[in-house]
């Protein structure tokens, strides 16, 4: 989200950069969700409405199966 917002605030270049950025981003974790056996498409849509409600710290738990604040399980990347 911090990405998009920021490719719209830049020009040219800059912008487009920030862009491509984003698309990459934007598939990991969908990777993470399948890779760890579970429904991709509901979890990547549940991590994202968390993130559009300011639930920042919110990641895939891939040992719980679901969605939880990855800084209270001590999930640093």
């Amino acid at each position: 989200m911090q990405l998009a917002a920021l490719a719209k605030e830049l020009r040219g270049m800059e912008s487009y950069c920030a862009r491509l950025v984003r698309r990459g981003a934007r598939g990991h974790p969908l990777h993470i969700a399948e890779n760890a056996g579970l429904d991709p498409i509901s979890i990547v849509t549940e991590l994202r409405n968390r993130h559009a409600k300011g639930e920042k710290n919110a990641g895939i738990n891939v040992r719980k199966g679901r969605i939880t604040n990855i800084l209270e399980e001590n999930v640093v990347w």
